[in-house]
């Protein structure tokens, strides 16, 4: 449904275009976590961004080079107003780019009344694998257990009514797409936020999202330690194998393994269930 907000899209512009302040960047963020329409419009606008940054970068180059050539030109005398005035004619072709970017958008949310939301294209498991049944498809996907903190709050960004607590909420119910729409808006305000990367990607598995879960439990490696590190060797060991990518599933089960932590015993007879039909192809 259409967000009700009558100002909504100069916020998105102006947020897209960096000109929210701190104190209205949070309050818009928090309200496109919980907004699919918003979401939904914030990230369909990326092509005209990506275009707009390409610009920018091409017009930042010129006024470099130009400034340079005015320098040079003191020595040597002017040959071209132009020449004098390298950054009036960068900022003006800058402010051509962005008038029409922005027009382009205006135009477009005028003609379209309400964002339909998109599924995202997940290739069958089945095409993954050739049209031939994994050998491993009856190996199931267990829902991680998640404690929330006791002392809401203690953790920075994990209080009572954050974004990633709102999100986890939503795991409790079951309710993984919600889950996995959320944590991933999360990752974005916070990238360094190594459960919500965790518990995005095994949101997905449970959604039969495996190669898209692979991303995020690489994350989750990266940043995290401990327990959240062994879990997602884990789960990336199941999302490879769901993808049919056995040695590499065997790679990280071998990572469990060797953390002697409480999924050794289930990651070794997982890994020995590999072996056996790795040695039988």
């Amino acid at each position: 449904m259409k967000c009700t907000d009558p100002h909504i899209g100069r916020l998105i512009t102006r947020y897209e275009f960096g000109a929210l302040n701190e104190s209205e960047r949070a309050i818009f963020l928090d309200h496109l976590i919980e907004c699919t329409y918003c979401h939904n419009e914030v990230y369909s606008m990326r092509p005209f961004m990506e275009v707009l940054r390409n610009h920018r970068q091409e017009a930042q180059r010129r006024m470099a080079h130009k400034e340079m050539r005015a320098l040079l030109s003191l020595t040597r005398g002017p040959s071209s107003p132009w020449f004098r005035k390298p950054l009036l004619m960068a900022a003006s072709i800058l402010v051509v780019i962005c008038l029409g970017l922005v027009a382009i958008y205006l135009m477009r949310l005028r003609s379209t009344p309400e964002m339909v939301t998109q599924p995202r294209t997940v290739r069958p498991e089945s095409e993954i694998a050739g049209a031939r049944p994994l050998p491993w498809s009856d190996v199931a996907i267990p829902k991680a257990p998640y404690q929330p903190p006791e002392q809401p709050g203690r953790l920075r960004g994990e209080g009572r009514g954050s974004p990633f607590q709102r999100a986890m909420a939503a795991y409790q119910r079951d309710d993984f797409a919600t889950t996995a729409q959320q944590l991933e808006a999360v990752t974005r305000l916070n990238p360094g936020h190594a459960r919500a990367y965790f518990y995005w990607g095994v949101s997905l598995l449970l959604l039969d999202q495996s190669r898209e879960a692979i991303f995020p439990l690489k994350r989750a490696i990266r940043l995290g330690n401990g327990t959240l590190r062994e879990q997602g060797h884990y789960y990336l060991a199941l999302a490879y194998l769901k993808t049919d990518q056995p040695r590499r599933a065997l790679q990280e089960l071998d990572e469990v393994a060797a953390l002697s932590g409480a999924y050794r015993e289930r990651a070794e007879k997982l890994r020995e269930q590999i072996r056996q039909w790795l040695n039988r192809h």
